[in-house]
């Protein structure tokens, strides 16, 4: 647009605003054929006009599709209609029926003709020239008929023409064509003629300074500014803003140069701010906002709390609309104006907060239900783009500010100010644009800058009562070479915030205290590991179990914690009633992060030492049989079965983790619960998928996760165990036929003991006897399984003496040496020697448990409460104390028995690994795998230790 002063004058905006309005009639049609929006539809619609009319055809809208313009006729600027070519008048029109369409007749002029301003009559050109001079108009019509030829009418001293045709005065508008020079009494300042009689100092150089950095030499010489900015400052400051066209002008050239005051001693922004001292500035109850000028800046003591006024009166909801100020839309308008600072009017915002092309309504528009969260980004083309093109009506930039639509207790609308924040500038202002394509005009290379990056922030107040505070329009720019053919990027994104301080505080000090009280119960379990084993280590023993302890209790309260936290934004923010609680912002989405990767780390350094402490138990299986009664050696099957039976424990679960996996993997896509994962409240309200937030995918997996676990552990205890098969009960009853008891040590002196001697006498009997034995035994007409005469108790936590476990490490060392003496040669061959110390190792425990020793006795009795809370070892000096297991506590040996941990374990792995891939299917791959690991390593080191121990050869354990 290099020299062209056409689409800076008065003229311009009147014809864009005719264009515009011609548009918009265009688009009501179109949307008239769907009643409320039709979805895909509207879009189709509205860039339809634009497809049709970049073909040279125009757009239908009775039909929805392109038509091409009859004989003589070229598309109207409203893109859907025709109308006749310049060079062609109408010589008829037809209505047809019943859709009433007009069908055009157009006949061209002929040579030497022009057509004349009312399109309906040739006029022929004196001498064949069509055009007047410079300073003249044409005229084709007197008062009464069309002229026969084309008059000149000069526009006389102090008048010049303007674009249509009309004599303007120099000293009132532009200069116009013919105006030359500013009439007498008149001093020119730029485009403008200022009266003599104004004492005002013009601009200095400097104030038509731009800054387009890292385009060209950065800072330009504006020839806009030069043209524009003496008169609009004159203007406004003479008439002290009674001339609104030249403040609101002021405005805008203060605005382009973004709001600047350093870059020499004067700017447009410091020129606005001299004519601002001279007027009051507390309009609407708002400081800064001067009373007879154009509101740029608040004012420099309250800006700060402009984003944090509490006056709004609309309750905010993301569900339907409940009462007279309760809204479910954000509705913002906006003050428009021209850059020559005519008024473009209030205009309802749709793409005014971006320069990406209008996306399908139920995506477009999506960021305007309540509480969604809305990023959307594009390129814009700089070369051969609408931003360069003089003919299109958005050919200059249009400078807005934004209102919100607040409601008040009654229902009535109200307009609250939104603030705007430009990247760069210290203090919210009020007027923004999306593009400057003409600063610089004139300039080699032009420099264009390009609102690349448009984001609305809003906050919730406190409360939780659908209140928020006023949004804030962030905007930031960047400048970018014009004449070369590139691609920019512009984004615009909503945004929704809490003021999660208070929970954060809550957070960390919950956190905290649950670190302490792990502290004290890590203490009180590694003192009772240390009292069990007793060894005197010097403390490190005690310090490294301490360690795995704290590690153990914190990891859990940081599942329940960050568990508790994910499903209250689940349930009481987006998913609520209202949104009056979103997830925290990056800051504090990092410290959950932190707290997520501490939790899963340690629950992974459990179940690794779960894997490692099981699978190096001291294990016996103590064999009844006694040779004498039988007249023949015990048969080993009886044993072989044990030990594979025991073995296969080792890896059994309540809750099969393929299942739990499947389950929430069902629950999650099939059944929909990932929409609670989502960011946008109301995504049935349109089609914008937003994503989902990290934090509420946590909550719903801790959610789904512990739901499902709970809801099959009490499915196993309630129905599987009592109605289908109990694992570890049908274990015991296998004991008792076999005839074998099962001892295992899991610290010195502190282990379980599975009483397996049968009730019955020997074991190795055949089918009938054992029927027999086992009818008897239901109709309680011999003796009870119990290791106390007349009980049923069986497994017992053992607290034995320093001097048993002496002794047992005594024959195990012997058993261990004769191995390791004899060799094991192939799997078939037997150590006697080793067998012998293991029989003799057999007879020392039967003699134990019948009370054989005198030295070496032991008692039954229960717990105290002390010592079930605390874990507190009893006092053993001669006597040993074995507590009845009557909940089930031997399984603590098994995965079966740390079933919590590894669950617990499970879920951060899943969590861990869907917080950082977004992907629940990945997460449950990753999942199951560790899982397998897991099992797979028990089983694995589980059997090597079995064998060891219990001279069981590995072959034998299937």
């Amino acid at each position: 647009p290099t020299g062209n002063r056409s689409h800076w004058a008065m003229t311009g905006p009147r014809r864009r605003v005719r264009a515009h309005a011609a548009m918009a009639a265009g688009i009501c049609v179109a949307l008239s054929l769907c009643p409320g929006g039709c979805g895909q539809g509207v879009s189709f619609g509205v860039d339809s006009i634009g497809h049709c009319v970049g073909q040279g055809l125009f757009f239908d809208p009775a039909r929805l599709a392109c038509g091409s313009c009859g004989s003589n006729q070229q598309v109207a600027p409203s893109g859907v209609q025709c109308e006749c070519d310049s060079n062609s008048i109408v010589t008829s029109t037809t209505v047809r029926s019943p859709r009433g369409a007009v069908i055009l007749t157009c006949t061209p002029c002929g040579i030497n003709e022009t057509v004349s301003f009312d399109g309906l009559s040739c006029v022929t050109c004196p001498g064949g020239v069509c055009t007047c001079a410079t300073g003249e108009v044409s005229r084709t019509r007197n008062a009464t008929s069309t002229l026969s030829e084309v008059g000149c009418l000069s526009c006389g001293a102090g008048y010049g023409s303007g674009g249509d045709q009309r004599c303007l005065p120099c000293a009132y508008s532009d200069m116009a064509a013919g105006c030359g020079t500013c009439p007498t009494g008149t001093t020119s300042q730029g485009l403008d003629c200022i009266s003599n009689s104004v004492s005002i100092s013009p601009p200095v150089a400097t104030a038509f300074n731009v800054d387009f950095s890292g385009v060209g030499a950065g800072t330009i010489d504006s020839t806009l500014f030069r043209e524009r900015l003496p008169g609009a400052y004159i203007n406004c400051l003479d008439t002290l803003g009674t001339n609104r066209t030249a403040c609101q002008l002021l405005a805008n050239l203060c605005a382009l140069q973004l709001y600047a005051d350093n870059l020499g001693s004067q700017t447009a922004c410091t020129l606005y701010k001299q004519v601002v001292a001279l007027n009051s500035t507390n309009r609407h109850g708002f400081p800064g906002w001067p009373l007879a000028l154009p509101w740029l800046y608040y004012d420099a003591d309250s800006f700060p709390a402009a984003a944090t006024d509490v006056q709004l009166e609309g309750l905010f909801d993301h569900s339907e609309a409940r009462s007279t100020n309760q809204v479910s839309r954000l509705e913002f308008v906006v003050h428009a104006h021209f850059l020559n600072g005519s008024f473009a009017g209030v205009q309802p915002v749709t793409s005014q907060f971006e320069l990406c092309l209008p996306a399908p309504r139920r995506i477009g528009l999506a960021w305007q239900f309540f509480g969604t969260t809305f990023e959307r980004s594009c390129t814009v083309e700089l070369n051969n783009s609408a931003l360069f093109d003089t003919n299109l009506p958005f050919s200059e930039p249009l400078f807005y500010e934004p209102y919100l639509v607040d409601y008040d207790p009654s229902g009535a609308a109200l307009l609250y100010p939104v603030p705007v924040k430009i990247d760069g500038v210290a203090q919210f202002v009020r007027r923004y644009f999306l593009f400057d394509n003409v600063s610089s005009v004139g300039q080699s290379p032009p420099a264009v800058r390009v609102a690349t990056s448009v984001s609305l922030e809003i906050k919730f107040q406190d409360g939780g009562n659908g209140r928020i505070f006023p949004p804030v329009l962030q905007v930031g720019y960047s400048s970018f070479d014009g004449s070369s053919s590139q691609t920019v990027p512009s984004a615009f994104s909503v945004t929704y915030t809490d003021d999660h301080d208070d929970f954060t505080a809550t957070l960390e000090v919950v956190i905290t205290v649950m670190g302490c009280v792990s502290v004290i119960l890590a203490y009180i379990r590694s003192r009772a590991d240390r009292e069990r084993d007793r060894r005197d280590d010097g403390g490190l023993r005690m310090l490294t179990s301490f360690a795995y302890e704290w590690t153990r209790y914190f990891s859990t309260s940081l599942y329940m914690v960050l568990g508790g936290a994910g499903l209250y934004f689940v349930f009481l923010g987006n998913q609520g009633s209202g949104a009056y609680t979103t997830p925290p912002n990056d800051e504090q989405d990092d410290a959950f992060e932190r707290w997520l990767i501490i939790g899963a780390s340690f629950k992974i350094i459990q179940a690794c030492y779960i894997v490692f402490q099981q699978s190096k138990y001291d294990y016996f299986l103590i064999d009844w049989e006694d040779d004498s009664v039988t007249k023949s050696e015990p048969s080993i099957w009886r044993t072989l079965f044990i030990a594979n039976e025991l073995q296969e424990l080792g890896a059994v679960r309540k809750v099969p983790y393929n299942f739990l996996v499947l389950s929430v993997l069902f629950w999650w896509s099939i059944a929909g619960a990932e929409n609670l994962a989502s960011q946008n409240p109301r995504s049935d309200e349109h089609d914008y998928d937003g994503g989902d937030n990290s934090i509420l995918r946590f909550g719903v997996a801790f959610m789904l996760f512990t739901t499902m676990y709970v809801g099959m552990w009490l499915f196993h205890k309630v129905i599987y165990v009592r109605l289908i098969n109990d694992v570890y009960g049908s274990f015991q009853d296998l004991c008792s036929l076999s005839n074998i008891s099962v001892i295992v040590f899991t610290h010195d002196c502190r282990g379980w003991y599975l009483h397996g001697m049968s009730p019955h006498g020997p074991a190795e009997v055949g089918l009938m006897k054992m029927t027999q034995q086992l009818e008897e035994e239901a109709e309680d007409l011999g003796k009870r399984r119990g290791l106390v005469e007349n009980t049923d108790d069986q497994v017992f936590e053992i607290h034995i003496q320093e001097s048993v476990r002496k002794e047992y490490m005594q024959l195990l060392d012997e058993v261990t040496q004769a191995e390791r003496q004899g060799g094991r040669g192939t799997t078939w061959r037997v150590n006697p020697k080793a067998m012998s110390q293991y029989s003799k190792m057999n007879r020392f425990f039967k003699a134990y448990l019948t009370h054989s020793f005198r030295d070496k006795d032991w008692i039954v009795r229960e717990k105290t409460n002390m010592e079930r809370w605390t874990s507190t070892t009893p006092a053993v000096a001669n006597t040993a104390v074995f507590f009845p297991d009557k909940y089930g506590g031997m399984a603590e040996i098994f995965i079966l028995g740390q079933e919590g941990a590894i669950f617990i374990f499970e879920f951060f792995v899943f969590a861990l690994t869907d917080w950082f891939a977004q992907s629940f299917v990945g997460a449950a791959v990753a999942t199951v795998v560790c899982t397998i690991i897991i099992h797979s390593s028990r089983l694995s080191l589980g059997k090597d230790n079995l064998a060891k121990k219990t001279l069981v050869n590995k072959c034998f354990l299937i």
